[in-house]
């Protein structure tokens, strides 16, 4: 972990994570009990627009390398990047934190802007999963957004129909309407074979293993790529996969993954490659990345 991409982190979500809990809000300001020293009342203040902290029982504040240096009593900074990384492991789910909760009736996104993907965190995520940076900032790009006012941001990945998939590490969602997507090997052209993904972290990590030239488990010729961006899409993507003479089936290797290659396998018998083996024992082609390929 990089400084930039330790300042990244909310200090809201990183304070739930080493249980520390906001006791009251007021705008942008929200209240604890210090982390680092025991008091009654709250005097440890968070500035969520500038991701800022001050403790006004000690007249100290500032980012969140200076809260690290109080709290792990060190000034040393690769030391407490290495404790900060260890506690932002423990930042729960952002549908299941309290301090993130949105009501179901009311989740909307609004303000949404895209940009190349470039925020510290969003990288630091991407290479947590193994896969090639310049890959990942080719196809997808950073959302950023509101939900009741609160602002997000993501890795966004495109579908056909508009909508996209919504990724970081603690949030898995999606905006606009459920679909699969669609990469062209040749822009305007339909390629002989494709391949089909089941997610677009699989299929970020067949990309990165392409540009590794792992051989054996990329496909040596043209190809487009299908990604389902659920199981519960391949009816969806039959249609599409029906103009192809060749169908590569990287799904994962669970009843749901092999339920949706059975049914490619029993529309075109003749057409459909499993390809699951090839990573196998792995669940998908991500763990087997970030286990390392052998």
């Amino acid at each position: 972990m990089t400084i930039e991409e330790a300042k990244a982190i909310d200090l809201r979500d990183f304070l739930t994570a080493i249980d520390c809990k906001e006791v009251k809000t007021r705008g942008h300001n929200h209240w604890y009990r210090s982390p680092f020293r025991a008091e009654h009342d709250a005097s440890f203040k968070v500035n969520s627009e500038r991701n800022e902290w001050f403790d006004f029982g000690i007249g100290k504040g500032g980012n969140i390398i200076e809260l690290g240096k109080l709290l792990y009593n060190t000034t040393y900074i690769p030391e407490i990047l290495r404790h900060i990384e260890t506690h932002a492991a423990r930042i729960p789910n952002e549908k299941e934190s309290p301090s993130n909760q949105v009501p179901v009736e009311d989740t909307s996104k609004s303000n949404i802007q895209l940009f190349s993907l470039s925020h510290p965190a969003l990288l630091y995520y991407v290479r947590g999963r193994g896969v090639d940076i310049e890959v990942a900032k080719t196809y997808c790009r950073e959302i950023h957004y509101q939900v009741r006012g609160r602002s997000y941001y993501g890795i966004a990945f495109l579908n056909r129909s508009g909508g996209m998939e919504i990724r970081n590490p603690f949030f898995k969602g999606c905006e606009g309407g459920k679909d699969i997507s669609i990469v062209h090997s040749i822009q305007g052209n339909v390629a002989n074979q494709c391949c089909v993904f089941e997610g677009f972290f699989n299929f970020l990590s067949y990309m990165t293993l392409k540009k590794q030239g792992i051989k054996g488990i990329c496909n040596a010729q043209e190809y487009d790529c299908i990604i389902l961006n659920s199981v519960s899409n391949i009816n969806k993507a039959c249609s599409v996969v029906s103009q192809y003479d060749y169908i590569h089936c990287y799904l994962d290797n669970d009843d749901a993954g092999h339920k949706a290659t059975e049914k490619l396998c029993c529309l075109y018998p003749d057409k459909v490659i499993d390809e699951s083996h090839l990573y196998h024992p792995h669940n998908d082609l991500n763990d087997m990345l970030k286990c390392g390929v052998k």
